[in-house]
Parts: structure tokens; sequence; C-alpha cells
């Protein structure tokens, strides 16, 4: 584990703010809210945001609090756990990329009829597909799980929160976000967070190769 001091722990928060916040991706998940609640009013789609990050913050924290013990029960190394984060998370930065646009997809597969909707459905909504997978998916559970090991909790617990409330103000301003960015604006800048996501991804690969004496720094 890393000891940082007080100024390398404000600067790592939003370090480690930054990458979860790229991996959660809120602007690829703009396209998808956008077109699923389109026959909802507009409290209805803030209530689903609201919902989905507050369960994505629950999970995130729970994962960050319980990450280690679940390696330790798996016995998994951290380099191995690292590597596969890693290729993971190249793989999703190229769906981005080269994969059809999510929310055409999401919105063929997931129909439903907006018209008259329950608390319930809303929840239900939130939680499936938004919080997860669409949010807290494998890479950011990865990310949080590999970051836990490497830096004390209390950086990356604010570096959580403040990754899961921008995430959910970038979504609670879809609306206007996408008069003003427009669709096209919206893809580059989901692409440009897959780029950082990538990134992140070759790093904890070198790591892992740094580890088993392959690589060096």
């Amino acid at each position: 584990m890393i000891k940082l001091t007080f100024v390398q722990d404000f600067q790592l928060v939003f370090v480690l703010a930054f990458q979860i916040f790229a991996i959660l991706n809120p602007m690829a998940v703009t396209p998808v809210l956008i077109s699923m609640t389109e026959k909802l009013e507009p409290k209805h789609r803030r209530f689903i945001v609201v919902r989905s990050t507050t369960i994505v913050l629950v999970l995130a924290i729970a994962i960050l609090f319980l990450g280690r013990a679940f390696l330790d029960l798996l016995s998994v190394p951290i380099s191995s756990f690292r590597l596969a984060g890693g290729l993971l998370f190249l793989i999703s930065a190229l769906k981005t990329f080269l994969t059809e646009d999510r929310s055409k997809t999401m919105a063929r597969t997931m129909e439903r009829d907006h018209e008259q909707v329950s608390s319930d459905q809303l929840t239900e909504l939130a939680a499936v597909p938004f919080a997860l997978p669409l949010l807290l998916g494998p890479g950011t559970i990865t990310l949080i799980l590999t970051i836990s090991t490497q830096y004390s909790m209390t950086p990356i617990f604010f570096a959580i929160i403040i990754a899961v409330v921008l995430s959910g103000l970038f979504l609670l301003s879809s609306d206007m976000l996408i008069k003003v960015l427009r669709p096209i604006g919206i893809r580059v800048l989901a692409r440009l967070m897959a780029l950082v996501v990538a990134s992140v991804g070759v790093e904890f690969i070198h790591l892992s190769l740094i580890d088993w004496g392959i690589a060096s720094k």
C-alpha cells in the first residue's frame, strides 16, 4: 500500500475521481437515458437518475470496503486481477469506439409503455439497466477493487463520492447537454472517456508485467 502525504492524498482524490468518472462514463449513458425515458415526465427522469446514482454510490462504497476481503477469500494475486482488469478496460473502450450506439440497441431491446408508471417501476429501471450494468459495470468494480489494494481507503472513498455525484449531475442535465452538444458531441465525449479507460487498462497491464518481471518501469 502506498503511503502519501496530505497534499498527495488531496491530489490523488481528484486523479482517482477522474479515473472512476471515466469508467462510469455518463456521456455514453446519456443517449440511453434520453431514448428510454423520452415518454416520461421530467420528474420521472430525475427520479431515475437520483435513484440509480444512489444505488451506484452505495454499491461502490460496499465494494471498496469489502473488496480486499473478497480477493483474499479467492486467493487471487493482485497482479493477476490487475491484468484481467486491464484487458477488460481495453475491451470496454474498444466496444465504445467500434460498436453501434448503445442508445439504439437499448431502445430496441427495452421498449416500455411509459404512459403510466409507478415508483416501483421507476426504481426497477433505475437499478437495471442504469445502475447495473450501464454505470456500475465490471470495469468500475475492477477499478475500485484494484486501487483499493494500492491506496488507503480515505482518498478512494472521497473519489468515489465525487465521481458518482458528477455522473449524476451530468445525467440530470442530459436534456440541456443534448441540445447544446447535439448527439454527435455526446458521442465524442463518450469516446474521449473511452480513450482514458483504455489508457488506464494499458497501465494496469504494464504494472502486472512489471510484477512478474516481464517488463521494466
